[in-house]
């Protein structure tokens, strides 16, 4: 804001003074010249070269008010010792006998004084008038930037309340969906928990894209995927040499790709990525490839946390059950030991 202000006050400077000739604006001289050149061609050719002597005001008064007003002291002054010199030049009148040396140098100076004084009085009123006017043109820059800068501000705060409002509600029903969203996670085979997985993570993160990956034999291979679409280039396949593949399986971790290490280990394939156990073993992964902006925080990093937990608990569950079941169905964990 400082430098808009000093700008604005550099641009009004340079509007109040313009380009100036010797201290004296061009247009100012040349309007003088124009001026006394037919006041001279008037009083050649119709009065006799009296110099207009005689007429009360005299006419050059009109330069040197005009001048003033319009320009300032400096072209006022101009006009004034014009106006002197087209007088008295030439045309100095004779003096009296009645007359000293004073008396006669008040009649030659006294009408040039009243032109110099009218010149500087007018001159500087017409500053005046200038500098008021330009405190009030940057008062109104100020104030303009200002208002901007509130109105910028209230922008922004009104942003920031729309996306709390939407958290706050967001957080108001986080309980119930929670709740909805794990009845659809609760079954007794891990066929029925991979059933309900889709509706658990969208109750629960609501990501725009995100999937589930089985390990087997070739390595981390999609079982389920949500938002994606065709032009999409995620890999189907997390082969077993790739860094992802050991953080998850090996290491048991969780990914952010907010972290700079942690996302070149992710390598574009999302955002957030966790590990799934099922007794202990791991045998998948669960991955978001995008979310909201204004989701994506520690909140949700947390949360994403804890999803990845409660399928594993339910996988747990659900392996559990089939296996006292008695039922010719193999445990989902035995499916893949990895050393």
């Amino acid at each position: 804001m400082k430098n808009k202000t000093k700008a604005t006050r550099r641009s009004a400077t340079k509007r109040s003074t313009g380009k100036r000739l010797m201290g004296v604006r061009p247009i100012a001289l040349l309007e003088l010249i124009i001026f006394f050149a037919v006041a001279g061609a008037i009083d050649f050719l119709l009065l006799g070269g009296a110099r207009f002597q005689g007429f009360n005001p005299h006419p050059f008064w009109l330069p040197v008010i005009f001048l003033s007003i319009q320009y300032g002291t400096n072209e006022g002054l101009l006009a004034a010792f014009a106006a002197t010199a087209m007088l008295l030049i030439g045309n100095l009148p004779e003096q009296k006998l009645s007359q000293d040396l004073y008396t006669y140098a008040l009649e030659i100076s006294l009408q040039p004084i009243l032109w110099q004084a009218a010149a500087v009085v007018v001159g500087e009123l017409h500053g005046r008038q200038v500098r008021d006017r330009d405190t009030l043109r940057q008062v109104l820059a100020d104030t303009r930037a200002e208002k901007d800068m509130v109105a910028a501000a209230y922008l922004k705060l009104r942003g920031v309340k729309d996306t709390l409002e939407i958290r706050v509600a967001a957080q108001v029903n986080t309980l119930s969906t929670t709740y909805r969203a794990a009845r659809s996670l609760k079954g007794e085979s891990s066929a029925a928990v991979y059933a309900g997985l889709s509706q658990f993570v969208h109750g629960v993160l609501a990501p725009e894209k995100f999937s589930f990956f089985q390990l087997t034999e070739r390595g981390l291979e999609t079982k389920l995927t949500g938002g994606w679409a065709p032009s999409d280039e995620y890999a189907k396949v997390i082969a077993p040499g790739l860094p992802l593949y050991h953080q998850i399986v090996h290491d048991k971790g969780t990914l952010n790709a907010a972290d700079p290490q942690q996302q070149s280990v992710l390598d574009g394939q999302g955002i957030l990525a966790g590990a799934v156990r099922c007794g202990g073993n791991v045998v998948g992964m669960l991955k978001v490839e995008a979310l909201d902006f204004a989701s994506l925080n520690s909140a949700t990093v947390t949360d994403f946390q804890v999803v990845c937990d409660w399928i594993s608990d339910a996988l747990t569950i659900a392996a559990a059950q089939e296996a006292a079941g008695g039922a010719d169905r193999t445990p989902v964990y035995a499916a893949r030991q990895v050393a």
